[in-house]
């Protein structure tokens, strides 16, 4: 800890570091968030925006933290910085937050895209939810095989990933399911 400690460096050592630059103290979440906005504020560049989109990403409280995590990885994606981890982010906060499947599949494609040469086990299981997420508002059994392609290839990626087991096995009862109510579409029809 210093006493004679700049601004931006004090904003710095308290959005990298979660510590108050004066005492050496830990910062609470929202104390650390705080931090992240004054560094933003100092920097006034999108490295420290980026930065503070993805402290938001994993420890936001509240929907206008999250909305700030999804402005500050657009502008992240727009200067070109950190590509596919801030699609990746944006969409499945767009998803959780927003409820904004379209958008939040537009973020992962793109992100799976942006790794073809180190494809990432992560993406294609978000892209996966995303669609289940889909079959919710459109009980269309292609949605749900797409999923089960990207599941497929997490598992590839990821061998033996008990959660992608289970939600491998969960799509498979969800096309069931979808099979079952286009049989009794039929039935009735």
């Amino acid at each position: 800890p210093n006493q004679m400690v700049t601004p931006e460096r004090a904003a710095t050592i308290g959005s990298i570091e979660g510590e108050d630059a004066a005492t050496g103290d830990a910062l609470s979440v929202l104390e650390q968030i705080e931090a992240c906005n004054t560094h933003v504020i100092l920097t006034d560049n999108v490295h420290s925006r980026y930065y503070r989109a993805l402290f938001l990403f994993e420890h936001g409280i509240t929907d206008d933290h999250f909305s700030i995590a999804i402005n500050d990885f657009g502008a992240a994606i727009e200067a070109g910085v950190g590509l596919p981890t801030a699609h990746a982010n944006r969409g499945w906060l767009l998803l959780r937050g927003r409820g904004d499947s379209a958008a939040a599949l537009e973020d992962l494609n793109q992100a799976i895209a942006l790794t073809q040469t180190r494809p990432r086990a992560r993406y294609f299981e978000r892209r996966a939810v995303i669609r289940l997420a889909m079959v919710e508002a459109n009980p269309d059994a292609a949605l749900v095989m797409a999923a089960q392609q990207d599941l497929t290839r997490a598992l590839e990626l990821n061998p033996g990933d008990p959660r992608l087991v289970r939600m491998q096995a969960l799509a498979g009862q969800i096309l069931s399911w979808l099979a079952e109510q286009e049989g009794l579409a039929t039935d009735r029809g």
